[in-house]
């Protein structure tokens, strides 16, 4: 008998398929059929099970981009490579990272990351670096650590969260615009009719968004809540939208864990005072009743 249940993987194509339909119908991962199913597609290329890749690997332009965690958790499982975070604060994140030869653990260098290079990046200025920077500046270290000292434990490049917005993407595509100019041309379209937005909100709107948000959840005193709604906004903000309802609904959670934890509060306090009332002696032991 072990102790875990066997972790469930699709074993071929249409068993992904049938994942990610469960996935988009249950409406728990944001996503559509597609957007789940090429998530759950480089998760079983990294050994991820579905559940894991629905919740660790996002969809940005067009390239797999991982949470830090799910990252640091690939690389420790490889058990050749392991790292330690050391000096680690809003300015600075320093990681040592170790590799595993012949038995023999030996250190391999030394990967940081600091907030000015962040501000020259144009990083700094987004909801995430402001309120998250500590926990920006580990990923970026992580994963820059992972290409230098670790680079055999992905397939291709991987991506942590935000890292798209810097300059070697970016240049990247502009070269991929420059080709595309290039092109004969071809005959224009009639232009479709704009789609309405519904509830989509974007830029500055966004910001203020997720702003409050995170104004919101610094009364939580759960870390798991914290990190979970984290999580949610470095998603969002790397994604560059989202929607009113979606907002609405993460808000609602955020106030319906807040009464959660007061209710756990004012039970704990008035059992407080009650055993504080009780006189001495009030509790007998078994066999000390006459």
């Amino acid at each position: 008998m072990t102790d875990h249940m066997p972790m469930i993987v699709p074993d071929s194509f249409d068993s992904a398929c049938r994942f990610a339909q469960a996935a988009q119908a249950s409406g728990l991962y944001k996503v559509t059929e597609a957007q789940g199913l090429l998530k759950i597609l480089t998760g079983s290329a990294l050994g991820v099970p579905p559940t894991a890749a629905l919740a660790g690997v996002h969809i940005v332009q067009g390239k797999p981009v991982l949470s830090s965690a799910l990252i640091a958790a690939l690389i420790k499982r490889s058990k050749r490579y392991d790292f330690r975070c050391g000096l680690s604060n809003s300015e600075v994140c320093e990681i040592r990272w170790f590799e595993v030869t012949n038995g023999e653990r030996e250190e391999v260098g030394l990967s940081r990351f600091t907030i000015e290079e962040a501000k020259k990046a144009g990083l700094a200025s987004k909801t995430t670096w402001q309120h998250f920077a500590e926990d920006m500046l580990f990923a970026r270290a992580l994963t820059r650590g992972q290409k230098r000292y670790a680079p055999d434990v992905f397939l291709g490049a991987v991506y942590a969260e935000g890292e798209l917005d810097d300059p070697a993407p970016m240049r990247a595509r502009a070269e991929l615009i420059e080709e595309v100019k290039q092109l004969p041309p071809q005959k224009a379209k009639p232009a479709p009719a704009p789609k309405p937005k519904a509830d989509r909100i974007e830029g500055e709107e966004l910001e203020a968004a997720l702003a409050t948000v995170v104004r919101l959840g610094d009364d939580l005193e759960s870390q798991e809540s914290q990190a979970g709604l984290a999580s949610w906004v470095t998603g969002v903000d790397t994604r560059g939208h989202t929607t009113r309802s979606e907002v609405e609904s993460v808000m609602a959670r955020v106030r319906h864990l807040l009464r959660e934890e007061e209710e756990a509060r004012t039970l704990a306090k008035q059992e407080e005072e009650a055993f504080e009332a009780e006189p001495q002696g009030a509790f007998p032991f078994p066999g000390s009743e006459s």
